[in-house]
């Protein structure tokens, strides 16, 4: 009997210990974020509320995070501090989170934002690489409702908490990868990887087929969860509409067989572009592969540099 009284004992003390320690952890990290020093601290005219607010600060210390914003009647753009992301990356953004300046939203943007609901956010620090991340910017910093990126957005659904993270990887040169997809742990975090080697030479118009490809992934992912039809067969079927007609509205001027044509360079393998059709046979293959090529071969699109 006191054998069993002091094995238990023991294993009382031993959780009381992790528990303990756990909560000490916790606590580290929240400090480390909350005594988190911003430049200055301005009071808003609008709210008479204090926020953070900074001038100078190195942009490296934080996190510029996107998001579909119904209630604001558009797309917006918050900055979060780094640490923030690091620590507790999306989880529960909260509108004392924002840092004003540098022409991003206010914590009441995000406040009113968030109104209906927990809203789609995208994150792009992970890229470096200046053609990428110029590209990015341009998708991304349209705060027009129409803008496509966040029509896509919306297609997950206002009322989703989902968390998107743009990064760059370095794909074997033998490789004709150019982005890839996989989701987080976490429900409902994704990631999306651009190639670093090739995709920053080719046309902006390649590199947003190759983003917009990606978010479909993402979407796809979320709504079905299962690999009965693969994502490629809906993309080239049930999504392809979407896809090109992003394209045409994110390049004023381009013509609809040039957007299906971009959007199919990543859909090689379906059965829709393999097999004839009224739609697609030789010929079709041929003037879609040229004009792939032409957009990544400088004879057309726009270039970075």
């Amino acid at each position: 009997m006191k054998t069993r009284l002091l094995w238990s004992s023991n294993i009382l003390c031993l959780f009381l210990y992790f528990s303990c320690t756990n909560m000490e952890k916790e606590v580290e990290i929240e400090n480390m974020y909350t005594s988190m020093v911003i430049s200055e601290k301005w009071n808003l005219k609008k709210s008479g509320k204090q926020a953070n607010h900074f001038k100078n600060l190195e942009m490296e210390m934080l996190d510029e995070v996107f998001c579909y914003a119904p209630s604001l009647g558009r797309g917006a753009f918050f900055f979060i501090p780094t640490s923030r992301m690091q620590n507790f990356e999306f989880i529960n953004i909260q509108p004392s989170d924002v840092v004003i300046g540098g022409g991003g939203g206010t914590p009441s943007d995000l406040n009113f934002a968030q109104m209906e609901g927990s809203v789609p956010m995208v994150s792009i620090k992970d890229v470096n690489n200046p053609c990428l991340k110029s590209t990015l910017d341009m998708v991304l910093h349209n705060t027009d409702i129409l803008n496509q990126m966040s029509q896509m957005l919306r297609n997950f659904g206002q009322n989703t908490n989902i968390k998107i993270v743009f990064e760059e990887k370095s794909f074997p040169p033998d490789n004709h990868q150019l982005g890839e997809f996989r989701a987080g742990q976490k429900e409902n975090f994704f990631r999306i990887a651009l190639d670093i080697n090739k995709l920053p030479s080719y046309s902006k118009e390649v590199i947003v087929s190759v983003i917009y490809h990606e978010m479909l992934h993402a979407q796809l992912e979320y709504l079905f969860h299962q690999k009965a039809i693969p994502d490629h067969e809906r993309m080239a079927s049930e999504y392809l509409f979407i896809a090109v007609n992003s394209m045409r509205n994110q390049f004023q001027g381009m013509d609809e067989f040039t957007a299906k044509s971009l959007i199919f360079a990543g859909l090689k393998n379906t059965l829709i572009y393999q097999t004839d059709s009224e739609n697609m046979n030789k010929q079709v293959r041929e003037n879609m592969y040229e004009i792939e090529s032409n957009y990544k071969n400088r004879k057309n699109g726009t270039y970075c540099n």
